[in-house]
């Protein structure tokens, strides 16, 4: 008898496995519900609304120039980081030429990016009060720079006629 109830056992045993394993394969084959990443922000669209900001903020108007340089050039370094592929707050003027000048940027060169955060240097660690006119130059630079170093999209180039693409 006891040997009867012990294979009756067995066999339940097994049968539950077979069942475990098989809901354990549909669950695995069923779609998974993940939630689609928001793309992140391109970095030269940060930039642009950030140099926004700065020139709407009221710091030239209130006389706070040595800030407004520092934070057009926090703006144009922290841009420089993101598009491409170094830290650009904790990177140096000579980092950043290092990092620029193998790079393709546009129509910008890599001299008028580093004179602009030359100037925006000696600002903040030589304690140079710019004038006025110089911080609106300063920001008309950054921007240039920006928008000059953005990705250029091109359209989708159509296929020849009766050529169909590859589904």
């Amino acid at each position: 008898m006891a040997t009867r109830i012990a294979a009756i056992a067995n066999v339940l045993a097994i049968v539950l496995a077979i069942l475990a394993a098989m809901i354990a394969a549909r669950l695995a084959r069923r779609p998974k519900k993940t939630t689609p990443k928001v793309p992140a922000r391109p970095p030269w669209e940060i930039a642009l609304a950030r140099l926004t900001e700065i020139r709407e903020n009221g710091m030239l108007e209130r006389g706070e120039l040595r800030e407004y340089v520092d934070a057009v050039s926090d703006t144009l370094r922290t841009y420089l980081g993101a598009r491409y592929g170094f830290d650009g707050i904790e990177s140096t003027t000579v980092e950043i030429r290092r990092a620029l000048v193998p790079l393709s940027l546009g129509t910008v060169s890599v001299t008028a990016i580093i004179e602009l955060l030359e100037a925006a240097d000696l600002v903040k660690f030589a304690r140079v009060v710019p004038a006025p006119g110089d911080c609106t130059q300063l920001m008309a630079s950054a921007d240039q720079i920006v928008r000059s170093t953005m990705p250029v999209l091109r359209p989708p180039t159509a296929t020849p006629s009766g050529q169909g693409a590859a589904a």
